[in-house]
């Protein structure tokens, strides 16, 4: 299959276990990369790819550097971050939210 995100094509196949391509489960649950997709609406983005059989990893939440998101890993075992920016914060700002968030002064 193809994936077309903005002018970037990413392309993704099974695991036939004679191509180059492995997936995930086949070398142990090694994950080697993360895919980070944006979108308009992730809620109902979510809603569908939880649909199609899609695991929770870490559940869609509101996060303190100004997204919405969380991961999931599709039936392949490839995992997605799937996000929608829902603020915009200036450097200095997110800085702050991380101190207060993991308790530093």
């Amino acid at each position: 299959a193809q994936l077309r995100i903005g002018d970037s094509v990413v392309m993704i196949t099974e695991d036939t276990g004679d191509a180059p391509a492995r997936s995930p489960d086949s070398l142990g649950g090694a994950v080697s990369a993360i895919m980070a997709t944006y979108w308009t609406d992730v809620d109902a983005t979510w809603d569908r790819v939880i649909a199609a059989g899609a695991e929770v990893v870490f559940p869609l939440a509101d996060q303190f550097y100004g997204l919405r998101g969380g991961r999931v890993r599709d039936p392949f075992g490839q995992q997605w971050i799937l996000s929608q920016r829902i603020e915009e914060l200036s450097a200095a700002e997110v800085d702050r939210r991380a101190a207060e968030f993991f308790g530093q002064p």
